[in-house]
């Protein structure tokens, strides 16, 4: 999720990182939780509102994530109100990707050092397959964590609240939110596989792409420093 670092790539080999189990089983879980649901309630056999469900329920995760997370507080392109910054809060936490503070610091570690193959958590130049999901099967050491501004975030209560109820959170907006929706029109498993696994899905690889498929094809009209790309199209 990068734009142009001004560092220069470490020349540093990468270090062999234990898997990271947690990460790896629930990841693996949730994937294969979905197909098993989609099998057994499939679209044509559903209430389409379960289908709504899916797609308002993975944009809800999409604003917290791209709103919240990344340009409110990574990136502070702009300032919010408290009650803004706990439905961002909320919203972000059900695209399992981890709190706010956990997210904010390995994204600004991501800029500060783009494409190094050590110090980036998710650096392309490690390739497309580790830098869409590889890395989260991983638990490394981030040297330069140090390095990352984080005042911001631990000055922030909504930041700190969230980062220390993170888990019960997440599972209540991500998973529990849903199925107690769909139990208003009497499906909550159905509700359940796609208001909340199926959404998950929708919300990672939406957001992994971001890493990957955006810095490994594409034009580079402003700077080719580093992988970050724009549009696949070409021009004619």
């Amino acid at each position: 999720m990068g734009v142009a670092s001004t560092s220069t790539p470490s020349k540093s080999t990468t270090k062999p990182s234990k898997i990271w189990w947690s990460n790896a089983i629930f990841f693996t879980y949730v994937h294969l939780a979905a197909l098993v649901g989609v099998y057994l309630y499939p679209p044509a056999l559903i209430s389409r509102v379960n289908l709504v469900l899916a797609f308002i329920s993975w944009q809800i995760s999409v604003f917290g994530i791209t709103i919240g997370y990344h340009r409110l507080y990574s990136h502070r392109a702009f300032r919010a109100s408290l009650g803004v910054r706990v439905a961002l809060a909320a919203m972000g936490s059900s695209g399992f990707q981890g709190s706010i503070k956990w997210w904010c610091l390995r994204h600004r570690l991501h800029h500060r050092f783009t494409d190094d193959p050590v110090h980036d958590p998710y650096a392309a130049t490690r390739g497309l397959l580790f830098s869409h999901m590889g890395w989260i099967f991983f638990k490394p050491t981030y040297e330069k964590m140090e390095l990352v501004d984080r005042e911001d975030l631990d000055n922030d209560p909504v930041v700190r609240f969230q980062h220390k109820h993170y888990i019960p959170i997440a599972l209540f907006t991500g998973f529990i939110l849903p199925t107690l929706i769909g139990c208003s029109w009497g499906e909550p498993l159905p509700a359940f596989v796609w208001g909340g696994l199926v959404a998950r899905i929708l919300i990672w690889h939406c957001t992994f792409l971001v890493n990957s498929l955006a810095h490994w094809d594409g034009l580079q009209p402003y700077s080719d420093e580093d992988t970050s790309r724009g549009t696949l199209v070409r021009p004619q």
